[in-house]
């Protein structure tokens, strides 16, 4: 492992045991670092960041740049305002705006170039404390898949926005239905009180109801910056011969000030303490013990 000079970690690992690499980027940002009246934002982006850039994923981005703009600043009246008959007509705006934009998307062009390359298992997914990005890929497409993670990363655009919204509160729906999952949410508003920990990673369902584009930009521009990345890529490669590569590519990722993270008061459990809830259709119970700082010695033996 080692950092780049704008900070960006790179993590190394040779397995020469098939010609195949496993690459991915993590970056140091979750549902725990959003603003509390605005959740939900670092999920959707992920699904946001399949959705390509300037470069990717239009036919005329001078053309379509002025829609998607257009669009943002509807969803900033929409998240401002409570009247209905007012909210009707903002929706309808965005929707006419929405269809004129989709004429220069090119849907789903991420995958398609990653597909072309070889890629397999391209996924992402969001935790509290994290994003990652990932696929494998074949060991002879090494520079072809840095250009695009680069690419991905330079200046992701949130066309399509309204359609994938519809894709995320399927996704709410789902766990909205299981009755486990409601138990296990009103646990962790329990041992978590007043820390994002206790709320839904996926976000609160008012604020879905009023995303911003606008607000998702400011959390790319906040979180997204190299010193707060790690690059992992393991596989069949040779370490010294891709590191100027990495350095190349990656190196021209920009760095950031990043903000200071909230002190949260955390319930206490000085003893045993046991609680019955009437909440699921079959008998279900959770053991929970407090564990240990992030980073303790102890952490990955505790996770094992």
């Amino acid at each position: 492992s080692f950092t780049l000079p704008n900070g960006l970690r790179v993590m190394l690992a040779e397995e020469h045991s098939e010609p195949k690499v496993f690459g991915g980027i993590l970056v140091h940002a979750g549902s725990k670092n959003e603003d509390p009246n605005i959740t939900g934002v670092a999920h959707y982006f992920e699904h946001m960041m399949f959705k390509g850039t300037d470069r990717i994923g239009t036919i005329n981005w001078a053309a379509e740049s002025l829609y998607l703009d257009s669009i943002s600043a509807q969803y900033d009246k929409l998240h401002a305002t409570s009247d209905e008959t007012e909210r009707k007509a903002i929706q309808r705006e965005i929707n006419r705006l929405n269809i004129a934009a989709t004429k220069y998307a090119i849907p789903n062009e991420v995958d398609a170039i990653l597909s072309k390359i070889g890629s397999t298992g391209v996924n992402a997914g969001t935790s509290y404390d994290y994003t990652v990005y990932y696929n494998a890929f074949p060991s002879n497409q090494m520079e072809n898949w840095m250009d695009i993670y680069v690419e991905r990363f330079r200046y992701p655009v949130f066309r399509l926005f309204q359609s994938e919204l519809e894709a995320v509160y399927e996704e709410k729906n789902m766990y909205e239905d299981s009755p486990i999952y409601a138990f296990q949410r009103q646990m962790f508003k329990e041992c978590f009180g007043e820390h994002p920990y206790s709320r839904d990673v996926i976000g609160l369902g008012e604020h879905l109801k009023n995303p911003q584009p606008s607000e998702m930009r400011r959390f790319f521009d906040t979180y997204y910056v190299a010193n707060n990345m790690v690059l992992v890529l393991v596989g069949d490669f040779d370490i010294e011969s891709i590191k100027p590569m990495i350095e190349n590519k990656f190196g021209s990722m920009r760095q950031g000030v990043l903000p200071e993270s909230p002190n949260y008061n955390l319930p206490t459990f000085e003893k045993r303490t046991i609680k019955e809830v009437k909440m699921t259709p079959i008998p279900l119970g959770m053991i929970v013990f407090p564990g240990v700082p992030a980073g303790h010695p102890d952490e990955i033996p505790l996770q094992v």
